[in-house]
């Protein structure tokens, strides 16, 4: 009989490009059990951004902007 704890958690990871996000997340992954990653590189061609992030969260940040 296995006992799985049913409590779940989510790691954020932050580094700048190139920093090993992607990298450390897919070892994590590996080390852990029942885990699912969600990389940003996998988003990228359909993410859409400010043109001034700045000026967006002086705004009040919509994310319908």
């Amino acid at each position: 009989m296995t006992i799985r704890n049913s409590r779940s958690f989510v790691v954020g990871i932050s580094a700048v490009y190139g920093g090993g996000k992607t990298a450390i997340a897919t070892r994590l992954a590996g080390l852990l059990q029942d885990t699912v990653t969600l990389c940003f590189d996998e988003y990228n061609g359909t993410n859409v951004h400010p043109d001034s992030l700045r000026v967006w969260l002086a705004e009040g940040a919509d994310y319908n902007v």
